[in-house]
């Protein structure tokens, strides 16, 4: 669902009282229709829900509205991820501060989030999703799934253990999906479109489960990965936005024109990364016969492995574009 107010509107620009005039005039119009139960978009739901939680009028709580229930499984999500044993200090924010949750609250939360990742399961058992998004994130789902139960850790671990593990890998999925649908709404086609040499590169549902799945999701896996993650630079809900201004700088540059697109190497802020493309085939469109190629993003990521940094360093020439951002030039 489209939003009907820009994220433009959806952000408070100061503390003026015309300001939070303004704000509090979009809050009731969500809060009226949350209240008829009809649907909010994505961007709706977080600016609504996060209002209900800091409002210090009679607005009652995100709990209070079932709109608020991805953004309730988010925020939970984020407070327990890094360890869903319960066993923490736990931390939420309360009314703009940071407070530890009470014990019979985490034991609340813990159970939630359990049930939240059985019910998770059945969708990415499914291999037949109609919608591309949910058909993109089960797929990757199951390959995590299918990594974990190969692992060593999994395979000595008890029962409950075991349990966890398949729970930690199902919350993720989830909650990626969730800020996937974020990004698209806040996103514009051409965002997902990234240019080199005349040459599209489309950053798909695939590309972005993918990514984040097997590299972002690092400090998450229940099982041993020798993927490389990332850090602040590239933040998952900016990805896309932040590789089309580098393929747009790198573009522009002309430095790679007429080399192959398959991987493209560079650094950024004196950290390298690499790009993996691969040429694909997709439905036509309407009206038209025969499967569409295209170039889609496969994979990107952060290289830390010194195999692969020696490769770039035997068979690559740094060439710089800015005091930031350095392109690898085959040699």
């Amino acid at each position: 669902m489209n939003s009907i107010h820009t994220t433009n509107e959806l952000q408070l620009k100061d503390n003026s009282q015309a300001e939070q005039n303004r704000v509090r005039v979009i809050f009731e119009e969500l809060k009226a229709r949350a209240t008829a139960g009809q649907e909010l978009s994505p961007m709706e739901q977080e600016f609504f829900c996060r209002a209900v939680n800091i409002s210090q009028l009679n607005d009652g709580n995100a709990e209070d509205y079932p709109c608020c229930s991805s953004y309730i499984f988010k925020m939970l999500y984020l407070a327990y991820a890094y360890d869903l044993s319960g066993g923490s200090r736990y931390y939420k924010p309360v009314m703009g501060r940071k407070e530890e949750v009470p014990r019979h609250e985490v034991n609340t939360d813990i159970a939630y989030l359990k049930q939240e990742a059985d019910d998770w399961l059945p969708i990415v058992e499914k291999g037949n999703h109609s919608d591309q998004d949910l058909q993109a994130m089960a797929k990757e789902a199951r390959y995590e799934l299918k990594q974990l139960k190969k692992s060593t850790k999994y395979l000595l671990s008890g029962h409950r253990l075991r349990q966890a593990q398949i729970r930690r890998i199902l919350l993720q999925t989830k909650f990626s999906y969730l800020v996937w649908l974020e990004i698209q709404e806040d996103s514009s086609q051409d965002d997902f479109i990234l240019t080199l040499d005349g040459v599209d590169i489309e950053i798909t549902p695939v590309s972005f489960f993918h990514i984040i799945g097997r590299h972002y999701a690092l400090r998450d896996k229940a099982y041993y990965s020798e993927k490389s993650g990332h850090n602040e630079s590239f933040h998952p809900r900016n990805i896309h936005k932040r590789l089309k201004t580098i393929f747009r700088k790198i573009d522009v540059s002309g430095v790679l024109a007429g080399e192959p697109i398959e991987s493209i190497g560079f650094r950024y802020k004196g950290q390298d990364y690499l790009c993996w493309i691969k040429s694909k085939q997709k439905p036509p469109v309407s009206g038209n016969t025969g499967n569409i190629s295209y170039n889609r993003l496969e994979t990107f990521y952060l290289v830390e492995d010194a195999q692969e940094l020696q490769k770039l360093e035997d068979n690559y020439i740094l060439g710089e574009i800015d005091d930031e951002l350095s392109v690898y030039v085959p040699l």
